[in-house]
This record gives C-alpha cells, sequence and structure tokens, in this order.
C-alpha cells in the first residue's frame, strides 16, 4: 500500500483484534510511511471475516473471507469447520 501524501510503500506496523470494542470493525490495523512519517489506521469490517473454532489452538477466531485457518487448514466451507465435535469438542476427549 502506498502512502496518500508521498507515494512511498507503507510499512506494516501491527494488527489488533478489536472484534469486543467495535460493533462494525474486527481488525485494526497500522501502517506507516518512512518517507514522510505519515501514521494510516485501516479497519476490516467484521462481514470480511468468518468465525472459526479452530481445535489446534483450542480457541475462538475470526478468519478473512475465503483464507483458510492457518493452525488447522480449515476453510469457511469444510467439512469438518460445520461437525459440532470438531467446533465445540464432543466432550469425550481422552488422554492418550
Amino acid at each position: 500500500m502506498k502512502c496518500w501524501h508521498c507515494n512511498t510503500e507503507l510499512i506494516w506496523g501491527g494488527d489488533h483484534d478489536i472484534e469486543e470494542e467495535d460493533a462494525e470493525y474486527c481488525i485494526e490495523t497500522n501502517l506507516s510511511c518512512p518517507q514522510c512519517n505519515s501514521f494510516v489506521m485501516v479497519y476490516l469490517p467484521k462481514d470480511k471475516m468468518w468465525d472459526h473454532y479452530c481445535p489446534v489452538e483450542e480457541t475462538e477466531m475470526s478468519i478473512g473471507k475465503d483464507e483458510e485457518c492457518n493452525w488447522c487448514g480449515a476453510t469457511e466451507d469444510s467439512d469438518w469447520n460445520a461437525r459440532p465435535e470438531c467446533r465445540f469438542g464432543d466432550g469425550n476427549e481422552s488422554s492418550s
């Protein structure tokens, strides 16, 4: 992404989960310009994400539309994402 003011490539500073604090947006991304020192905040709307319980990370997370989970590989349309035992655990977990 280019700087609005000087057309230099912006540097990614980080992404922050703001889903709990904001009704409309879920991720806040900050970018900065190494040339003119401009600072840019970008907000990702919640409708651009899908919710997923990742069994590898054992947590609920939001994932970008048309993207797969980085940890378990599930997609929004994958069979196992819809199966209750994968989404919430079947209650019969055993330690081997």
